[in-house]
């Protein structure tokens, strides 16, 4: 599949599988993962904070607000286009806001991946992770009050305007297999 996206973004609510989408595309397809996170998580260890959701959040808020929510989006359309980089592909974990659509969408090659999960499943990722450290030990009610976050405002439109849509209940191998038949189909356009 030589044909395949420049980037791939992914998005969906907290613990939608996001990250797992983001790895077994890395693994098998040859992208290179970054998730937006990583950029607040850089923030914070700088600052010698804590990496927990609402430090993460109100980061993202703050640099938000002064830079536009568009800036991450911005710097990562910048380094795929830079010379130096003309072979990577990227997969970017957790697309937030339409601003950032706004410009991946003005590459050539950008699709987007939704995904989706009842909360339910949700949660129990959010319980069972190994990166507890963002949710700790939450209740069902917290966690469902994290879908009324800011950083979660504009999750439903994205997914509405996803270019393919994955319902995942919580089979990692059924992830895997509607990520194969999404790159197969970005290969054909």
């Amino acid at each position: 599949m030589d044909n395949l996206p420049l980037i791939v973004g992914i998005t969906g609510p907290i613990r939608s599988g996001k990250s797992t989408a983001a790895l077994y595309l890395e693994k098998h397809y040859g992208y290179r993962s970054v998730p937006n996170v990583q950029v607040l998580q850089r923030i914070l260890h700088a600052l010698g904070l804590p990496q927990r959701r609402e430090l993460l959040a109100a980061t993202g808020d703050a640099l938000f607000a002064e830079l536009g929510r568009d800036i991450i989006a911005r710097a990562r359309v910048a380094e795929v286009m830079s010379p130096n980089t003309s072979n990577l592909r990227y997969v970017i974990d957790g697309i937030r806001y339409p601003e950032e659509l706004v410009v991946y969408k003005k590459l050539p090659s950008f699709k987007l991946i939704a995904l989706e999960s009842p909360n339910q499943d949700r949660y129990h990722r959010a319980l069972n992770t190994s990166n507890a450290i963002k949710d700790g030990s939450i209740s069902l009610d917290k966690f469902i009050a994290l879908n009324s976050a800011q950083s979660e405002k504009y999750v439903p439109e994205l997914i509405e305007l996803a270019d393919y849509k994955i319902s995942n209940s919580g089979d990692v191998r059924l992830l895997e297999e509607n990520l194969d038949c999404a790159l197969k189909l970005f290969s054909r356009s």
